[in-house]
């Protein structure tokens, strides 16, 4: 009978043993999982800051060179112009695109005021470009208080690339529409 009550008394003890060793083990886990999930919000709140830091330079890039080629465009349109029908002439493209980013950008365009293509950074594919009813050209046209403006993504026909146009429109001395300047992201850079 006492042995009886012994192994009975041992299969208890076993048993709470182990039924404490699942709750440690348990226990564990959850912190494991707890632990690993702040690890993952740590890796995404730096992989955020950081694909945010890089998006808001390469906007500034952008915008700058826009900026620059403005200056220059409407600079160039306040030169010798004698009246509405006076010929525009465009500056050297040297001068120009002197600002216009090249590593994950496509090419910068100068729009006249029908969206016929005036200059380009780059050796543009063969045939006529009227780009006259494109977003950011409408959007610029339509509205002289929007500045830097982002269109939505589109496959450039130029390099055959997903990419995204950043333009700004230009003036004419007298203040009215002059045409837009566009430079194209590569998604592929994001």
């Amino acid at each position: 009978m006492p042995s009886r009550w012994l192994k009975s008394r041992l299969l208890q003890f076993s048993s709470v043993i182990a039924l404490g060793i699942g709750v440690l083990v348990f226990i564990q886990l959850l912190e494991s999982r707890s632990s690993t999930w702040q690890q993952a919000q740590t890796a995404n709140t730096n992989l955020l800051f950081t694909v945010g830091h890089v998006l808001e330079r390469t906007l500034e890039t952008a915008d700058r060179s826009l900026r620059h080629s403005v200056v220059v465009m409407e600079a160039a349109a306040g030169h010798g112009r004698t009246g509405m029908n006076a010929a525009l002439t465009v500056p050297p493209e040297t001068l120009l695109f002197a600002a216009a980013p090249e590593n994950g950008f496509g090419h910068q365009l100068v729009l006249d005021k029908q969206g016929r293509v005036l200059a380009t950074s780059g050796t543009p594919p063969p045939g006529d470009w009227d780009l006259g009813e494109r977003p950011y050209f409408t959007v610029h046209r339509d509205h002289a208080d929007v500045g830097f403006f982002i269109g939505p993504p589109f496959l450039s026909a130029m390099d055959n690339r997903p990419s995204v146009p950043m333009s700004r429109r230009w003036n004419l001395p007298d203040g009215s529409f002059g045409g837009v300047i566009v430079q194209t992201l590569q998604l592929s850079v994001l």
